[in-house]
């Protein structure tokens, strides 16, 4: 009720603005339209066909930056004050994870040979929005030492990055060593710079 509350800052579709709220929102409709928690969801839909292990999971209440409980697990999806996942952020996975994510993307959608997404919304996530040529849905676009690429960036700390003319997934998850975030720019920096010339 809150996130529909409030105001619009630009008629939709005419200007980027990115939501928070609005990814939440995302969350909390799914809910209602699965019947179920979206992990729930998720862990049959695509963690499930994707080998990423949920189990046990913590799922409590984070406010803020991440909880002593959300740091020592090893799978952690946080969730609203109504216990609905936050569907902008604190979706804590491991390295391995991410990569089973990018793969998944790379592969137009598929796991071994069966859809788990559509490749339709594959393409259509990738490319760039009406309002920026850099973004898609929750997707960013940009170049890796020149190539065509598509980021995902979360909080904390974890990026996964995909360049498909050269079959390629690289990820991120880490901290900085004073326990900030890593940001973004640093990252894609660091890929594009050390990480990228590595794979031809």
């Amino acid at each position: 009720e809150q996130i529909l509350a409030l105001d619009l800052q630009a008629a939709p579709g005419e200007q980027f603005i990115y939501s928070n709220a609005g990814a939440h929102l995302v969350s909390a409709i799914l809910t209602e339209a699965a019947g179920e928690p979206v992990l729930d969801y998720a862990r049959r839909a695509l963690f499930g066909p994707l080998g990423v292990s949920t189990e046990p999971a913590y799922t409590g209440y984070e406010p803020g930056t991440g909880s002593a409980a959300f740091e020592a697990a090893g799978f952690a999806w946080a969730t609203d004050p109504d216990g609905i996942q936050n569907g902008c952020c604190m979706l804590k996975l491991t390295a391995d994870d991410l990569v089973a994510l990018g793969q998944l993307y790379l592969d137009q959608g598929q796991v071994a040979g069966q859809e788990i997404v559509p490749a339709d919304w594959v393409t259509a996530s990738t490319r760039p929005s009406a309002a920026n040529v850099d973004y898609g849905y929750l997707w960013y676009r940009g170049h890796i030492r020149g190539t065509p690429a598509f980021a995902a960036s979360g909080f904390p700390s974890q990026l996964i990055v995909v360049v498909p003319d050269r079959r390629a997934v690289i990820t991120v998850a880490t901290v900085g060593t004073d326990q900030a975030a890593l940001e973004f720019e640093d990252a894609i920096a660091m890929i594009d710079e050390v990480i990228a010339p590595t794979i031809g």
